[in-house]
């Protein structure tokens, strides 16, 4: 059936209408770290291709467990299916039609939040995180009788409370020193990179991105300057990303984890800024500037790091949460 059909109102992000898939120009790994789902029907349906040597390669490469389908993960953690120049076999050798719904639905996230259909994108996509960099982030409705506007005004109820909470707390924190925010974010960012250091090793999928924690190496001792003049520099791009992913992680996270709680929520939202941030400081400075395909390297390398793989993200959160205490003092750590 397709989404239309269906009777309850159905809001995506505005990337819904524009989106495509950049294929071989794709710098990330989409796939990686994913156990990837292969339905019966998929499944059924591979084992029937005419092509005698893509269904073997196919099925060859698939697993069964507890009555589950699933693509198998090399030594990487990437699906078996991917080639070393990054693209997938089945697309390769048929069409976009022959891929499981799990890999033809990617990067879209769709779930039923209350009465309502939402979709958003995974930010490990570049097309995503493009758009988190370049456009406002708003909402279409996919039904006819539901304008744009009201697709717009549904979604703020879900994501208000984060930003509300957000904004009081940067008020809470308005009297702290521009020196001593300076100083709170860097201490604050080299605890987390110690926490983080062994998970990130430890993560296949990822590895280490480069340059992402060399300016924490050395102490430093401008750090006032430093961080005051990687803010300035930064500004231009950051300051719409950040408004952008507060907006668009709300509404993606509460899709997905629609039981969290709202502090775990909000921690994990903040916890991402706040490593988008960090790692662009330190890109900064070892290679002089940032630009746009590097926030967008930035951007997929978190995402993948923090949501694909449940092990590994609910060990970042908890870094997050340990690390960070209070909830106000978020509003300094992703300035």
């Amino acid at each position: 059936m397709n989404l239309s059909d269906r009777k309850q109102n159905i809001i995506s992000l505005s990337l819904y209408k524009d989106f495509k898939c950049i294929a071989d120009k794709c710098t990330s790994t989409c796939c990686a770290g994913w156990k990837i789902t292969v339905s019966d029907k998929d499944y059924d349906r591979f084992c029937r291709l005419e092509d005698k040597v893509l269904r073997d390669d196919i099925i060859s490469n698939i697993e069964e467990k507890n009555g589950k389908y699933f693509f198998k993960n090399m030594a990487d953690g990437r699906c078996a299916m991917l080639d070393d120049d990054g693209l997938c076999r089945i697309q390769r050798n048929s069409d976009e039609k022959t891929l499981c719904n799990t890999c033809r639905k990617f990067p879209r996230l769709t779930s039923v939040c209350g009465n309502d259909i939402w979709i958003s994108f995974a930010a490990s996509c570049p097309v995503t995180a493009r758009y988190l960099i370049s456009e406002k982030v708003s909402f279409i409705s996919l039904k006819s009788d539901m304008t744009d506007r009201m697709a717009n005004n549904c979604v703020p109820d879900a994501v208000s409370e984060i930003l509300s909470y957000y904004e009081e707390g940067c008020r809470i924190m308005t009297n702290v020193s521009p020196e001593d925010r300076c100083v709170i974010r860097y201490n604050k960012y080299i605890d987390v990179i110690s926490s983080l250091s062994e998970i990130i090793m430890e993560d296949k999928r990822c590895g280490y991105l480069t340059g992402c924690f060399d300016y924490y190496e050395n102490q430093s001792e401008s750090i006032i300057k430093d961080i005051t003049t990687a803010d300035e520099t930064l500004k231009k791009v950051y300051g719409k990303l950040k408004s952008n992913y507060l907006i668009y992680r709300s509404f993606s996270r509460v899709l997905e984890f629609q039981e969290e709680s709202f502090h775990d929520c909000y921690t994990q939202i903040m916890g991402e800024i706040m490593l988008i941030k960090m790692i662009a400081v330190s890109r900064l400075y070892t290679f002089g500037k940032v630009k746009d395909e590097s926030w967008i390297e930035i951007i997929n390398w978190v995402y993948r790091l923090c949501a694909h793989g449940r092990k590994t993200s609910q060990r970042i959160h908890e870094v997050f949460d340990a690390c960070l205490g209070n909830d106000n003092i978020w509003s300094i750590l992703i300035e």
